[in-house]
């Protein structure tokens, strides 16, 4: 009796045609890794600075001091504040505004015959410790609601300090 021979000579042309579908397919993936690298999508943003800053009140005035952490660019960022003033007889009145830090100097903002004054002081191109930013008022800040947004023209902005009365 012979030897029985299950083999087909038509099966050995498979393993040559999946071996290029693999080489493509490898190809394909490392092409777009260096190009997702040289075109810079790999990358992410910068961090958002962390800066360490505190807040002293009192009914003549706000003092938002920066005592550490991340310095920051000054040109992409803003303080934004509500401040609630009010007179010995009850008449309050809301007052928004939103100053540039590197806008140096003060700035002031009225309505309704109240008036809040912001004192930028020694803020200069960075914010760093040591700097500090005072509001004061014609009248009593009875409330107070402080952003300070950090918005490079690159990245989506971000609050990198956020305070209130409340």
């Amino acid at each position: 009796m012979g030897s029985l021979n299950f083999t087909n000579d038509d099966d050995r042309a498979v393993s040559p045609v999946i071996g290029v579908i693999l080489m493509v397919a490898i190809t394909v993936i490392l092409a777009a890794v260096i190009a997702s690298f040289v075109l810079g999508l790999g990358q992410g943003n910068d961090p958002a600075p962390t800066p360490t800053i505190e807040s002293d009140f009192s009914p003549d005035e706000l003092v938002f001091s920066v005592t550490g952490g991340d310095d920051f660019d000054s040109s992409v960022s803003e303080l934004q504040i509500d401040v609630t003033v009010g007179d010995s007889s009850g008449n309050t009145e809301e007052i928004s505004t939103t100053v540039a830090l590197d806008n140096g100097g003060t700035s002031s903002e009225s309505s309704g015959g109240k008036t809040v004054n912001v004192d930028m002081g020694d803020v200069s191109d960075e914010v760093t410790a040591g700097d500090s930013i005072t509001i004061t008022a014609s009248e009593e800040i009875r409330e107070w609601d402080a952003q300070i947004i950090w918005n490079p023209s690159d990245q989506d902005s971000q609050v990198v300090y956020e305070d209130s009365s409340n």
